[in-house]
């Protein structure tokens, strides 16, 4: 009897015949008893996405399932985290944190390096920047030599608002982009902090250090430059680094600050609350991640940045803009 030859799998023939009596028809289980993978999850198929007795990676999880995705008893990783799976770090053990660092942003004009501690003049004020003008000393012996500095600042939102051409003073190390900063590479400590007048009240400003053994930059020897100093630092939390979660050892440990107020407050981490300094209220936020990293490594180019920073910003801080002595130099010409 002439036969229809449909293909061939494997090493076998699968034909269907034009008799009813001795046909072999054409099985739905793409290609049956030699079929060399059955989407049924028939005997003979190498695959059985059903997850029945044949299968050697059944999706449901079942019985003879080498993975489940459901996580059910005999698969050996479970996405949903189940019993039987081997879940990998959790890296919201912790809950929701903040990226680490500060929220401002400072970009300055001018040689890299430097420490200033001066008076500086309002150049620009919006709810996105504030542009800072100030004369650099480059000569300890003709204090009439400057360099024109500009110090960019944004990042908080909104950003305070100043009078044009408001005096300020300017506390800002390094005074200059931080001579270290590399693509790629950890971020170098700073911190600025802008007063209503030397040796004034802090109106805002910001630090981070980033050798975390504590707080070098915030430390009371640096107030010149910070606009707080931190004491202890506790760890509250360990977790999974979320950038790379897949080796156990890469962790990162967040912790809690101690803040050195006219009363200390303890801050956690991605935290804000209320620190009283010298007779002032003041918002301190802060960021405390210490990263460790596995020996099997991260992401080629990850670097581990472990880091404390602080954000302070005065609660009243309209009053005391409303106190700022307004210049009546020009203004604009030397900055962005």
């Amino acid at each position: 009897m002439p036969t229809l030859r449909v293909g061939v799998i494997g090493n076998a023939n699968v034909e269907q015949q034009s008799s009813t009596a001795n046909s072999r028809p054409m099985p739905l289980n793409a290609y049956g008893t030699d079929g060399a993978v059955a989407l049924d999850g028939s005997a003979d198929g190498a695959v059985a996405l059903d997850g029945s007795a044949d299968g050697a990676v059944a999706l449901d999880g079942g019985t003879d399932g080498a993975v489940a995705l459901d996580g059910s008893a005999d698969g050996a990783v479970a996405l949903d985290g189940s019993a039987d799976g081997a879940a990998p770090p959790d890296e919201n053990a912790c809950g929701t944190h903040d990226q680490p660092g500060p929220q401002l942003v400072v970009d300055t004009l001018g040689p890299p390096g430097g420490v200033y501690e001066g008076p500086a003049l309002v150049e620009r004020s919006t709810a996105d920047e504030m542009i800072l003008g100030f004369a650099l000393p480059t000569s300890t012996a003709d204090a009439a030599a400057t360099t024109a500095m500009c110090a960019r600042l944004s990042g908080l939102s909104p950003m305070p608002i100043l009078p044009l051409a408001a005096k300020v003073w300017l506390s800002k190390n390094p005074a200059g982009n931080s001579p270290c900063m590399v693509e790629f590479g950890p971020p170098c400590p700073w911190a600025l902090t802008v007063r209503d007048q030397q040796g004034g009240t802090i109106l805002f400003g910001a630090a981070l250090d980033t050798t975390m053994s504590s707080g070098v930059a915030l430390t009371t020897a640096d107030q010149t430059s910070a606009p707080i100093a931190t004491g202890t630092m506790t760890p509250i939390c360990v977790g999974a680094n979320p950038l790379c979660p897949w080796a156990a050892g890469n962790k990162v440990t967040y912790l809690a600050v101690e803040v050195q107020g006219d009363t200390p407050v303890t801050i956690a981490d991605s935290q804000t609350a209320t620190v009283r300094l010298s007779g002032v209220d003041y918002s301190v936020r802060v960021t405390a991640q210490e990263v460790t990293v596995d020996p099997s490594g991260c992401m080629a180019d990850y670097v581990a940045n472990s880091q404390l920073s602080v954000d302070v910003q005065a609660k009243d801080l309209q009053s005391l803009i409303n106190t700022l002595e307004v210049s009546s130099a020009s203004v604009g010409a030397a900055c962005w």
